[in-house]
């Protein structure tokens, strides 16, 4: 049975003090397995690894989250809020640098970061 992960309570730094809860992070999935290191080394696939920061966040893409769930895929129903955010975090994560420009607009705060974030890379890339 495949699991997923979800990131809540999302902020742009550590140190940002938030009104509410933050915003709704992404939903990886489906995985194979999620494998937790001493409480900050998050393991999920071969590749691909998220680490708690020193704040106790969990980073992901250029933001910080303080809270995350894994769940089964049993009760994931389509068009349900959870399946909408995994869907849009597969076509977040496949997305071109063409993409990526249309993306920095987004009202979505992890889409945006992840976008900017590509987006900057390039260009430091580009410079070196």
């Amino acid at each position: 049975m495949a699991v997923y992960l979800e990131l809540f309570h999302g902020r742009m730094t550590p140190e940002e003090e938030l009104d509410g809860w933050g915003f709704e992070g992404p939903v990886l999935g489906p995985l194979p397995f999620v494998h937790i290191t001493y409480g900050f080394h998050i393991k999920f696939e071969e590749d691909f690894d998220l680490y708690v920061h020193k704040s106790g966040l969990v980073f992901f893409e250029g933001c910080y989250y303080g809270d995350f769930s894994i769940f089964d895929g049993r009760n994931f129903r389509k068009n349900s809020t959870g399946f909408l955010r995994n869907m849009l975090t597969k076509l977040t994560l496949k997305s071109t640098k063409n993409e990526w420009c249309k993306m920095i607009t987004s009202d979505d705060p992890w889409i945006k970061t992840f976008a900017e974030r590509r987006l900057m890379n390039l260009k430091i890339g580009a410079s070196e």
